[in-house]
């Protein structure tokens, strides 16, 4: 059985960008049942479920997704390439001039040590991709891109802007904080369209128990509203602090691990100065390992440094509380576009604020997270001595503890800062204004002033007395976003099995798609999927 849809003569070209599905055969087959014809695939090539599907489809093109990051493409693609005559030209250079920064900050995230990835690598990364995504684009007629996530490495987001140069329909999910559901979006910087249109359409929208019951818990003190993420993120880091648990758990990894310790990992991480296509430039296991216990001592080392920075807030003084973002990450790398450069919103924040004001900047808790069997965190990336130091030169600008209450901090302050952080949702939640710099999914929930200049800063801080925040209104905001997004099913294995999650995040994305094309927000002319 496939979906409950009208099925078309007519079927789409179409390219899927996705990765770390365990049932992959069943995801694209059920997608396959649609009008989709799924030409152009970009996963991770050695799941077994894949190649079955791989199988059924012999005209299927199916690019690796560590070799995409490393700019490295299918002989197929390369061969066909090399007889076309295409070249980078004037127009597309230009069209590209506004998301460079993202782009060669994207290219961070995977520079492992800070100085393994030249400026010359990265902007030859970048022309070859643009180059060669275009030339899939065009040759193999794609008339519809669909990616799995918000695009935060360089390939896939010059993928979503290549689209948008060559009129291709492109979507891509967003996932809804402090809930389980999820929508589509069509562009990087207004993902909050969808919702604006819908409540244009639905004034007569009333507020939900659930909803209220959310609003509830973010007013309630910050032990019951602390994040589920946060939460498991303490308890890990308390077991992996501990040298016995993590030889314990290098134990048991070893069997699996032994087998493979002189393979290529797949992990977009460089780590040599050699050029990212050559396969000797990421690492084998062994040296992955070397490098979690390199990583591991850089951020033990930096909470140390910035340990030794904080003071006691002062919570009866005037100030703004900036809240930093874990990096790195697409929260920061592209949704707040230049912002994701933290340094810059403090030093905008310090010029702006009235002589009597302090700036208090807390850090993420998460940049001290150590990298563990289960999870790479990469908060040594984005943090050294010399950034906290940057910070700390700051007459007016004060670092307090990254564990000290949010809340605290929040409800004391006269404007709450981040880049397109949660912290400020929390804030007009609990009364207090926000200042996002960068987009967020709750910018326009009423409440938060979004930052783009200088000039933009001074006239929020300036009007922040006169910030009115009506509840009820950002209550029924965050319920418009639950009414246009829909219940998003996560790979739960207490909650579904491998085969129905596959089916069933088909669905999703299915009718997800043709909820944007019914909004008129993808142009889908050929009709609903």
């Amino acid at each position: 059985m496939g979906f409950d849809l009208k099925m078309q003569t007519v079927k789409y070209r179409a390219l899927v960008y996705s990765h770390d599905l365990k049932c992959d055969d069943i995801f694209f087959t059920e997608l396959e049942k649609t009008n989709l014809d799924i030409n152009y695939l970009i996963a991770n090539e050695n799941t077994q479920t894949l190649k079955k599907f791989t199988e059924l489809k012999k005209d299927l093109v199916v690019h690796e997704l560590y070799d995409l990051r490393r700019g490295v493409f299918p002989e197929e693609v390369e061969e066909f390439f090399k007889k076309s005559k295409d070249a980078i030209d004037y127009k597309i250079l230009q069209y590209f001039e506004p998301h460079y920064f993202d782009l060669l900050l994207e290219c961070s995230r995977i520079d492992g040590t800070g100085f393994a990835f030249s400026f010359e690598q990265r902007w030859e990364l970048i022309k070859e991709l643009i180059l060669k995504l275009q030339f899939v684009l065009k040759y193999y007629q794609i008339e519809l891109v669909i990616i799995k996530h918000v695009p935060h490495f360089p390939s896939e987001h010059i993928l979503f802007y290549l689209c948008k140069f060559l009129n291709i329909p492109v979507t891509f999910r967003v996932e809804i904080s402090g809930s389980r559901n999820a929508y589509y979006a069509t562009g990087i910087m207004e993902k909050h369209l969808p919702l604006n249109m819908y409540m244009d359409s639905h004034p007569e929208l009333v507020s939900i128990p659930d909803n209220d019951k959310y609003f509830d818990q973010i007013q309630s003190n910050y032990d019951v509203a602390i994040p589920a993420e946060i939460k498991q993120q303490r308890s890990s880091k308390e077991k992996n602090s501990n040298p016995i648990n993590l030889l314990k758990q290098f134990l048991l990894r070893l069997p699996g691990l032994s087998k493979k310790l002189f393979e290529n990992t797949k992990i977009t991480i460089k780590v040599k100065s050699l050029p990212f296509k050559d396969p000797k430039s990421g690492m084998k296991y062994w040296q992955l390992i070397y490098y979690f216990i390199k990583a591991r001592r850089k951020i033990k080392s930096n909470q140390k440094i910035y340990e030794s920075m904080v003071i006691a807030p002062d919570l009866k003084s005037k100030y703004i509380f900036f809240s930093s973002s874990y990096q790195p990450e697409r929260t920061t790398c592209p949704d707040s576009g230049y912002y994701g450069d933290l340094l810059l919103i403090v030093d905008m924040l310090s010029r702006s604020i009235p002589k009597d004001w302090i700036v208090y900047y807390k850090e993420h808790p998460t940049n001290f997270m150590p990298p563990d069997s289960e999870h790479f965190y990469r908060g040594h990336m984005f943090r050294s001595k010399e950034f906290f130091e940057k910070l700390n030169s700051y007459e007016n600008v004060k670092l307090v503890s990254f564990t000290h209450d949010n809340f605290e901090l929040i409800d004391n302050a006269q404007a709450v800062a981040s880049a397109t952080g949660t912290t400020s949702w929390e804030a007009v939640i609990r009364g207090v204004p926000g200042l996002i710099f960068g987009n967020a999914w709750f910018e326009g929930c009423g409440g938060t002033q979004t930052i783009r200049n200088q000039e933009d800063l001074v006239k929020a801080i300036a009007n922040i007395k006169n910030n009115k925040i009506d509840l009820e209104k950002i209550k029924l905001y965050r319920q418009s976003f639950l009414e246009v997004s829909r219940f998003c099913p996560t790979e739960d294995k207490h909650m579904y099995s491998q085969e129905d999650y596959a089916k069933k995040f088909a669905e999703f994305v299915v009718k997800t798609i043709n909820e944007l094309s019914d909004m008129n927000l993808l142009d889908l002319k050929k009709g609903p999927l």
